[in-house]
């Protein structure tokens, strides 16, 4: 009897196929993200869209690799996806194109396609990290010129002045 059934449910199931067609690999610059917690969201939120096969993230070039099927999705829902989650993508090359059972044969001969990526774009991509570079330096600059009294009034001068407190808060509150 428990034969029967195992044959019955074996009936009823249906395994899914694997699509065929063709894996695309998309490389995407983003932006916006400031840690690893930043680069797992934007990699789960990009695995969630349907047709995307793996998604990785990099944090230390801001760059994430797309894996997918061309014909389930397309790089405007993945930059979509990227923006929902809080963080502004831009794609920068469609890799790689081979069919979704490659040989080992069938790799080897996979081309890969030209860079999608203008030049305008790139100078006011670098010139944005460029200003963000200025800004983050100017700020520790405001940062060392307004420690370096604190210090040494509190190591050297403690308590010399009635309006001491109100000074070193005022000096550390920025900061």
């Amino acid at each position: 009897m428990t034969t029967e059934t195992s044959r019955t449910i074996e009936e009823k199931t249906v395994v899914p196929e694997i699509q065929p067609g063709v894996e695309s690999r998309a490389i995407l610059e983003l932006e916006g993200m400031t840690c690893a917690s930043c680069a797992m969201r934007i990699e789960k939120g990009l695995k969630k869209v349907p047709g995307v096969i793996d998604a990785n993230v990099n944090l230390a070039i801001e760059k994430a690799t797309v894996t997918y099927y061309p014909t389930q999705t397309g790089l405007e829902q993945m930059v979509q996806k990227v923006e929902a989650v809080g963080y502004k993508a831009t794609p920068q090359v469609a890799s790689l194109q081979k069919p979704a059972r490659a040989t080992a044969a069938s790799a080897i001969v996979a081309a890969p396609e030209a860079p999608a990526i203008d030049v305008p774009q790139q100078d006011e991509r670098s010139e944005r990290k460029q200003a963000e570079i200025i800004r983050k330096r100017n700020l520790l600059i405001l940062g060392i010129v307004l420690t370096l009294p604190v210090v040494i009034l509190s190591m050297f001068f403690m308590n010399r002045f009635p309006g001491e407190n109100l000074l070193l808060l005022a000096l550390t509150t920025p900061v």
